[in-house]
């Protein structure tokens, strides 16, 4: 362990959380259970939250799902089916 007058390391600490996508462009209406329940075909979502405008553009919303794969898959094939 450092002492005083000494540096210490840098470390780096993972902790266990939810891996985060961030969605766009969502209809009018669209629901945080809504989300979860169509993205959870690509695994375990923790949590669901759609951002409420404060101007006129368009619905956005959080998922945050249980691991780094589910998320990274839902991001890559919901990015695919945009272009």
């Amino acid at each position: 362990m450092p002492t005083n007058g000494d540096i210490a390391p840098l470390r780096y600490f993972h902790a266990c959380q939810p891996w985060l996508i961030l969605l766009n462009n969502l209809a009018p209406g669209t629901l945080a259970g809504d989300l979860c329940a169509a993205l959870a075909t690509y695994g375990e979502t923790i949590h669901c939250f759609v951002l409420v405008p404060t101007t006129s553009t368009g619905l956005a919303a959080f998922i945050h799902f249980a691991d780094r794969g589910t998320a990274a898959e839902a991001a890559k094939d919901l990015h695919a089916n945009l272009e």
